[in-house]
């Protein structure tokens, strides 16, 4: 809460002295307020005239970097940050009407654009539950009469900040999921959403559950394989164990196996070790960094030996130093155990 009212005093500094005389004013809509984990949340950012008698236009490239000043606020008060930038391309200046009751300026998903944390899947999620705010600066608008070559106004614009609230999946919203991820042929954003609720979700899953995402997995997109996995890495158990393991006897794309190594962390056994070590001697593209990481986090003393020699010999210097901060750090916890 303290960082977006920061944000919001920083921005009213900013443009104050121009949105005093702001003939517009921007604002954002949305056909609910409130979405579930996992729900595509489609926004719109709409502009329009605060004397409605008036029929004014505003110049196009207004807008030119809209991702890059649209700002999200999560419920612990933090700023997400953008996915990508505007990739909107403009071939020179033009001007749009702005309608009486409002004209829209752009549409976005911000699951699309605006993930919580970094990673490699699309459409992302906002998978914190509580209240968003979402806001837009246009840092430099150009207004005028239709038509009128002359200016009437040219300066900052924020808009109106949108509440967004993100609720938790229950029990039906589970259902939903598990229903899209049994059908065939169904597009991989659908999959996407659904494995995000059934990770987010905090119903235990069952035996079919589990059967649906070895079925899920079978001839998947990458992506998709990696939010099964996702799913087996919140759900510590045994039948997520299995999953994980047959991944990594038959899977050979190296960011799925580097997937399937970090999920391991989470169960952080004696049999689990000895996969993250057996990726580690295997020497497979990419994966074996991750699995070099990862004994870090739960290996032990029988792992140091693979460690040392990774230190010694790897030809790659960045894996020789994440391999010796791996052993300072499994030497670490062994002497707090030794500790009394």
């Amino acid at each position: 809460m303290r960082a977006f009212c920061v944000l919001m005093i920083l921005m009213a500094l900013r443009a104050v002295g121009d949105e005093q005389a702001a003939p517009v004013e921007l604002f954002f809509s949305t056909p609910r307020t409130e979405y579930v984990i996992g729900d595509p949340i489609p926004v719109t950012l709409q502009i329009r005239a605060k004397d409605t008698s008036q029929v004014l236009e505003y110049s196009d490239d207004a807008f030119r970097n809209f991702l890059g000043n649209l700002k999200v606020i999560g419920p612990d008060g933090k700023l997400g940050y953008r996915d990508r930038r505007d990739g909107h391309a403009y071939d020179g200046k033009g001007w749009i009407t702005v309608a009486t009751n409002g004209s829209a300026v752009q549409d976005i998903d911000l699951t699309e654009v605006y993930p919580l944390f970094r990673h490699f899947r699309h459409p992302h999620s906002l998978t914190a539950t509580g209240e968003y705010s979402v806001v837009n600066c246009s840092e430099k608008m150009a207004i005028r009469h239709v038509g009128v070559p002359s200016n009437i106004w040219v300066g900052a614009v924020t808009s109106a900040p949108l509440t967004i609230k993100i609720i938790g999946v229950d029990s039906g919203a589970l259902q939903v999921a598990r229903q899209v991820l049994s059908k065939e042929k169904t597009e991989k954003a659908m999959q996407l959403r659904a494995l995000t609720k059934m990770q987010y979700s905090d119903s235990k899953l069952t035996a079919d559950d589990y059967d649906i995402l070895r079925s899920v997995l079978a001839n998947s997109h990458v992506t998709v394989k990696n939010g099964v996995i996702n799913v087996v890495k919140a759900r510590s158990s045994e039948e997520g164990f299995k999953i994980i393991y047959k991944i990594l006897a038959t899977e050979i794309d190296p960011s799925v196996r580097s997937e399937a190594i970090v999920a391991l962390e989470g169960y952080n056994t004696p049999a689990a070790r000895k996969l993250i070590m057996e990726e580690c001697k295997s020497r497979k593209e990419r994966s074996y960094r991750a699995a070099v990481m990862s004994l870090g986090e739960v290996g032990d003393e029988s792992c140091i030996d693979v460690l040392q020699e990774i230190a010694k010999a790897d030809e790659t210097e960045w894996v020789r130093e994440r391999a010796i901060e791996s052993i300072k750090k499994i030497e670490e916890r062994g002497s707090k155990k030794l500790t009394p």
